[in-house]
C-alpha cells in the first residue's frame, strides 16, 4: 500500500512519464535564465544594480498572465494540446538565445517578453494536458503531485545548472545555450504522447 501511494505510477504510465519529463526539463531551462537574471544583467551585460534593478520588472509575468489567461479556452476551442505546449517550449528556447546573440539589456527584456508569453501558454495547456495522462482516477491525486514536484523541482535545479555552468566556463554564454537545448528536448518529449492530441 506504502508503495502504491508513494511511488511513480508503472502500469499503463507511458504518456505520463513522458508529460512529467517534458514539464521538468521545460522548467529546468526556463528558470536556468529568469533566476539569474540580475547576475545576467550585472556581470554578462555590465550593468550597475540601479540599471539592472529597474531594467527588471513585471514583463515577463504580466504577459506569462495573459497569454496563459488566453492559451486555455483555445486549446479547448481547437481540440489540441500538444501543438501549443511544443510551440510554446520552442519560443521559450528562442527567446532564450536571444541574449546569447545580442549581449544587450533590450535582449533581457525581448527574453522576459516572449519567454513570459511561452511560459504562460506552456503552464496553461500543459496543466490541462497533464490531467489528460494520468495513469489512473483512483491515484490521480498523488500523479498529480508528482507532476508538481518536477515543477518545483525545476525552479530548484534550474538556478543550480546555471551556476554550475558558470563556475566551470566563467562566463554566461554557455547558460543560455544550455537552457534553449533544454527547452527543445523538453518539447520533442511531447511530441510521443499518444493518449492527447
Amino acid at each position: 500500500m506504502l508503495l502504491s501511494n508513494f511511488s511513480f505510477p508503472r502500469k499503463q504510465s507511458r504518456d505520463f512519464h513522458f508529460a512529467l519529463s517534458g514539464k521538468l526539463l521545460f522548467v529546468v531551462g526556463y528558470y536556468s535564465v529568469t533566476g539569474y537574471q540580475l547576475y545576467i544583467l550585472t556581470d554578462y551585460m555590465k550593468l550597475d544594480l540601479a540599471e539592472a534593478g529597474a531594467l527588471i520588472g513585471t514583463i515577463g509575468l504580466g504577459t506569462s498572465l495573459v497569454f496563459g489567461f488566453l492559451a486555455g479556452p483555445i486549446s479547448d476551442r481547437i481540440g489540441r494540446r500538444k501543438v501549443l505546449v511544443i510551440g510554446s517550449a520552442i519560443l521559450v528556447a528562442v527567446a532564450t538565445l536571444l541574449p546569447f546573440v545580442f549581449p544587450y539589456p533590450w535582449a533581457m527584456l525581448l527574453f522576459a517578453l516572449l519567454g513570459g508569453i511561452g511560459n504562460g501558454v506552456y503552464n496553461s495547456v500543459d496543466q490541462a494536458l497533464n490531467t489528460e495522462v494520468l495513469p489512473s482516477p483512483d491515484t490521480a491525486a498523488k500523479d498529480l503531485g508528482i507532476l508538481n514536484l518536477a515543477n518545483t523541482g525545476g525552479q530548484i535545479i534550474g538556478p543550480g545548472v546555471t551556476s554550475g555552468i558558470v563556475g566551470l566556463t566563467g562566463g554566461y554564454g554557455v547558460v543560455f545555450v544550455a537552457a534553449a537545448g533544454v527547452l527543445v528536448v523538453a518539447a520533442f518529449l511531447i511530441a510521443p504522447i499518444r493518449s492527447v492530441r
